[in-house]
C-alpha cells in the first residue's frame, strides 16, 4: 500500500513539473519581461525539470527493484538469481531425505563453491543458468545458500551423479569468470541416520577439502549401495 501511494505521488510530481513551468513563463511575459531574460529562465526552468524528472524516473526504479527483492526473500528466494534460498533449501533437503528412507531411494547432494569472497549479480546469475541447465529431472533443485555457494538436491539419483558434476564443472569452466569453481558431492543411501544435517554437512567438507586442494574439481564419494539404485538420466 505505501509503496503504490510512493509511486503515485511521484507520478503526479513529474506531471506537474511542465505545469509549473509553462505557468511560470506566461506570467512572466504577462508582465512584459524582457524576451532574453524569459529565455534565460526557460532555459534554467527546463533544465531544472529535466533534472528533477531524471531523479524521480530512478527513484522508481529503485524503489521497484527494492520491492521485487523483498517479495523474493519472502518467498524464500534469493533476491539476485531467484534460485531457492539456504533455508528453503534445508526445508527441501529434509523432505527428500525422508523420503530417501521412506521409499528406499539414494540421494545426491552436490555444492558448487566459488573462489571469490562475494559474488556479484550477473556472474552469479550466469552461474545459475549454467546449473538449471545442467538438471534435467522435476525432482531435481538448484538453490543458492550463501553468496558464494550453490546447492543441488538429485532424488532417486546413484554414483552416476559424478557425471553430472564433471559436467557441470565443465559448462562452469567456460563462463567468462575469473573465480576457480569447485564441487563437493556425496550419495547417500537410505540407512539409519541419514538426515539433512549430516548430509550438508558431508558434502561441505567435500567441498572444502576440493577449494583447499586449489579448487577447479570435483571431489566426490557415494556410500555402498544397499539396494540396485536409480541412476541419473537424461
Amino acid at each position: 500500500m505505501r509503496a503504490g501511494f510512493e509511486k503515485k505521488i511521484t507520478v503526479l510530481m513529474a506531471a506537474a513539473a511542465p505545469c509549473v513551468l509553462l505557468g511560470t513563463v506566461l506570467l512572466m511575459v504577462l508582465a512584459e519581461v524582457p524576451y532574453q531574460t524569459v529565455m534565460i529562465l526557460l532555459l534554467a526552468s527546463g533544465l531544472m525539470s529535466l533534472l528533477v524528472f531524471g531523479n524521480i524516473v530512478r527513484y522508481v526504479n529503485q524503489n521497484n527493484t527494492l520491492q521485487e527483492r523483498l517479495a523474493l526473500a519472502q518467498k524464500g528466494k534469493d533476491i539476485v538469481t531467484g534460485l531457492p534460498d539456504e533455508s528453503e533449501f534445508l526445508a527441501r533437503l529434509d523432505v527428500e531425505c525422508r523420503r530417501s528412507l521412506r521409499e528406499f531411494t539414494p540421494i545426491s547432494v552436490m555444492l558448487v563453491g566459488v573462489s571469490s569472497e562475494r559474488l556479484a549479480g550477473t556472474p552469479a546469475i550466469h552461474i545459475a543458468e549454467t546449473l538449471i541447465r545442467a538438471v534435467y529431472r522435476p525432482g531435481d533443485m538448484v538453490s543458492r545458500i550463501s553468496e558464494t555457494r550453490f546447492a543441488l538436491i538429485l532424488p532417486a539419483t546413484n554414483e552416476r551423479a559424478v557425471e553430472l558434476a564433471e559436467r557441470c564443472l565443465k559448462d562452469l569452466r567456460k563462463l567468462d569468470n575469473d573465480e576457480t569453481i569447485s564441487i563437493g558431492l556425496c550419495t547417500f543411501q537410505p540407512a539409519a541416520g541419514l538426515t539433512a544435517a549430516k548430509a550438508i554437512s558431508r558434502v561441505g567438507g567435500l567441498l572444502e577439502q576440493a577449494q583447499t586442494e586449489g579448487g577447479d574439481r570435483v571431489n566426490a564419494t557415494a556410500e555402498k549401495q544397499v539396494d540396485p539404485s536409480v541412476i541419473y538420466t537424461h
